[in-house]
């Protein structure tokens, strides 16, 4: 979606944001704040439901559900041709300020959200202005993980991840790190629990939740917000970026981004480059390559071009791409209570040991077959549900569209194709020739979000796609 930058529009965003988790102890979900957004700036519902792939009636109806609990919250009727005037009179009212008091502080007609578990140290007699103690004193510690999920769940079969992140980031240092993987691969579960590990070994340790279309400058202004608490911003990015590597130099500070892909200025691929404009590759160079002693941790869909360049054992800068669980994602079937345990290695080589749709896959083999994996396995289908085929469209409609036609062009194949095959293949499909460049230049955007195969075949390197992939495809696309 080519969200326009409008005058005020994050602002109310956020505004509406706070209303709705005061009340509920939820954050807007990305769909719900995508409905808000289009609808402060003018978008057409059909956009939208193009973008998240899902129909124009479902978000009509989420969109009615979202306006329904607005006006419950407000008191006032509130409908999608009044959303914008009836948030933009709330943000000059004192309505939170008496409604949400004390977790709402107003002042000068601003209105500031005090996470519930976050409790900021009193500033000692060695500490500064940024109110954080220049020794690594473990009481000391400012925590601000308000947005971290509480994983209450089993974390399946994540300890090599665990270790090898653990020695980037406390032995080594690394100041850029990024865990990247398709949807459900378990990127955030691997990031709470090293968080969980490794917190003490920072003076700060911050989580943030990118949500849709959230803009770069309003992220920097949260982090510094919380760094430097009694300090004023520029409203430079630029300036802002400085004083941030001023924070990072001056303390060990852990700061989580989860879902970074959904930064405004990421809207589009985020292997196509920086857009002009647009600072994103800027704030990666300069964490990666300017000295500091604090850590990113980015949580993704796809790395951001700068790691991909940078990434490097003689580096800061570090990259971790999920690639399924292998034989641990046996314990999720035990967990589940299956049987023929003997024939879980095929099932989980077939979902290529995706731990979300591997756990989707074992409760509807337990109710649908009675835990029997043998009797699923002779039906002899690719089993894809609805949140599946959601998920595999979002990501279907992010590539360009010569991603797509590699996609497609795979997916058809009965075997992993060589560069070979798959130019003759392209190129007797479209009855012409191709540029070559642009077809690498595909296949490596597909290959850094996980969504292409490569492996060895008599020496040549072969490429394919997962057999969730050729199920959607062939339906969509017709093979």
């Amino acid at each position: 979606m080519a969200f326009t930058e409008v005058m005020g529009v994050e602002d109310l965003l956020q505004l509406a944001d706070r209303v709705i988790f005061a009340k509920t102890g939820k954050h807007l979900d990305d769909l719900q704040r995508a409905i808000l957004w289009g609808t402060l700036v003018g978008e057409r519902y059909g956009k939208i439901a193009e973008e998240f792939h899902v129909s124009e009636g479902h978000i009509r109806d989420v969109g009615a559900k979202l306006w329904q609990q607005l006006s419950q919250e407000l008191g006032e009727e509130v409908r999608k041709s009044n959303v914008r005037a009836t948030v933009e009179r709330l943000k000059y009212s004192n309505f939170l300020f008496l409604n949400f008091s004390p977790d709402l502080v107003q002042i000068d007609n601003r209105v500031n959200y005090c996470y519930h578990n976050f409790s900021p140290v009193a500033p000692a007699a060695n500490e500064d202005k940024t109110g954080v103690s220049a020794n690594n004193d473990n009481s000391k510690i400012r925590f601000d993980l308000a947005e971290m999920p509480d994983f209450r769940a089993s974390f399946y079969g994540i300890q090599e991840e665990l270790a090898q992140l653990k020695e980037w980031i406390i032995s080594q240092q690394s100041r850029l790190v990024a865990v990247t993987g398709i949807r459900g691969m378990g990127k955030t579960a691997l990031g709470v629990r090293l968080v969980q590990l490794i917190q003490d070994n920072f003076d700060i340790v911050m989580w943030r939740r990118m949500r849709f279309g959230q803009p770069l400058n309003l992220l920097l202004t949260e982090i510094l917000t919380f760094l430097c608490p009694d300090r004023d911003f520029p409203e430079s990015r630029d300036e802002k970026l400085s004083i941030l590597m001023e924070c990072l130099r001056q303390y060990r500070c852990l700061i989580v981004l989860d879902n970074w892909d959904n930064l405004a200025v990421n809207v589009t691929s985020g292997m196509k480059g920086d857009r002009a404009g647009d600072n994103d590759g800027e704030l990666w160079r300069r964490l990666g390559e300017c000295a500091h002693q604090s850590c990113f941790l980015i949580l993704g869909y796809s790395p951001p071009r700068a790691v991909w360049q940078l990434q490097g054992e003689k580096s800061g800068v570090r990259w971790l791409q999920l690639e399924g669980l292998g034989a641990a994602a046996g314990d999720i079937f035990r967990d589940k209570g299956l049987s023929d345990e003997d024939k879980w290695g095929y099932l989980i080589d077939i979902y290529r040991g995706h731990p979300g749709w591997l756990t989707t896959l074992a409760v509807m083999i337990q109710d649908f077959f009675g835990g029997r994996v043998g009797d699923f396995l002779e039906c002899d289908i690719i089993f894809v549900d609805d949140e599946m085929k959601n998920s595999l469209g979002r990501d279907f409609n992010s590539l360009s569209d010569g991603e797509k036609q590699v996609m497609v062009s795979l997916a058809g194949a009965d075997e992993p194709l060589s560069l070979r095959e798959l130019i003759e293949r392209l190129e007797m499909r479209h009855k012409s020739n191709i540029d070559k460049g642009d077809l690498l230049g595909a296949m490596q955007g597909l290959g850094m979000r996980g969504l292409m195969e490569r492996r060895r075949r008599d020496d040549v390197m072969v490429f394919g796609v997962a057999p969730w992939w050729r199920q959607y495809l062939s339906r969509e696309y017709g093979g």
